[in-house]
């Protein structure tokens, strides 16, 4: 069999071809067209000539179509209905959080992010929306917003409103690469610290010394979910410390339910994420335990472990 290149819509063949074998048995699959510039630059010409016409496609109809490209999938190629999908997700590093590296706590009460954040993705999302909606090119109660500090920031200032004696003892920590948008955000808030890029073992650092950990997501409609789970749930996971989620509901809000040691707030959530915070305050005053992930739930997540179903999964695939 021959599998030729699909180029705005056509079978586009190459001047060289490679073979796919099956890694079990050796045998040849098919035989693949090897593109170079000539194919790749005809590729890259097709879609800009698809991408007006698409863009402006309403949401709803790209993913009928989508789903429609996977029942032909599905019934053209009935093999491949049937096979099994193993997903081996992200992890971390289990040496990273040796209780022998966790530095000493301080008096600070500390909420700390990690990565990106979305501000200006967030903004001109909603800049556009109005304009978007108009023209049918946008899902309805999708803001990527919640994906920034901006509520987290509202919830904080409700705490100190609310009780003044948290004054100077509250910080937010925003670790990693700013935009202005980010840095305009924070400004008016003076418990908010910003120290930019940091290398990965500092960033382990800010990590061990959180009291919450915050991990924020899109918001999206309701009885929508979010398949995906950002990549530094993991770590945050295999930190043991107590997070701060404002998820909506799917695979992250689930892992992080399961795990038990996760607050849940909705993205949007400004009260629910204030009255989390103010209750976590008031525990570490008292002394109290704080919430902490089950190790068994978190184990699995381990890169060890996540290689050994890799490798359970090649022991399968040989016979």
């Amino acid at each position: 069999m021959r599998v030729e290149h699909l180029i705005a819509g056509k079978a586009v063949g190459s001047e060289r071809y490679f073979e796919t074998v099956d890694p079990a048995t050796q045998d040849v699959l098919a035989e693949v067209a090897r593109g170079g510039a000539a194919e790749i630059d005809a590729a890259v010409a097709a879609a800009k000539t698809a991408f007006p016409a698409w863009s402006r496609t309403p949401a709803s109809e790209r993913a009928r179509t989508m789903r429609a490209l996977g029942d032909l999938i599905a019934r053209h190629v009935p093999e491949l209905s049937a096979t099994e999908v193993i997903a081996i997700p992200n992890g971390y590093d289990a040496a990273d959080f040796e209780p022998s590296t966790t530095p000493p706590v301080d008096e600070t009460f500390r909420i700390v992010h990690t990565g990106y954040l979305h501000t200006e993705l967030g903004l001109q999302q909603r800049r556009r929306a109005r304009l978007r909606r108009l023209l049918g090119g946008t899902a309805p109660g999708v803001d990527f917003l919640t994906r920034s500090h901006v509520y987290l920031l509202r919830a904080v200032q409700k705490v100190l409103d609310e009780d003044p004696s948290a004054q100077g003892a509250l910080e937010v920590c925003l670790a990693g690469v700013l935009t202005e948008a980010d840095r305009r955000e924070a400004e008016p808030y003076a418990f908010v610290r910003l120290p930019g890029y940091v290398p990965h073992d500092r960033t382990l650092e800010l990590l061990r010394s959180a009291d919450l950990l915050f991990l924020p997501m899109h918001e999206l409609p309701p009885g929508t979910r979010a398949g995906i789970v950002p990549g530094k749930t993991y770590e945050y996971l295999g930190s043991g410390r107590p997070i701060l989620a404002a998820v909506p509901d799917g695979d992250a809000r689930d892992l992080l339910a399961e795990s038990g040691g996760a607050i849940i707030c909705p993205p949007a959530g400004v009260d629910c994420m204030s009255e989390a915070i103010a209750s976590q305050l008031a525990l570490r005053r008292s002394g109290g335990e704080p919430p902490r992930p089950r190790a068994d739930v978190v184990a699995r997540y381990e890169y060890r472990a996540l290689a050994r179903r890799l490798g359970e999964v090649f022991d399968r695939a040989a016979g």
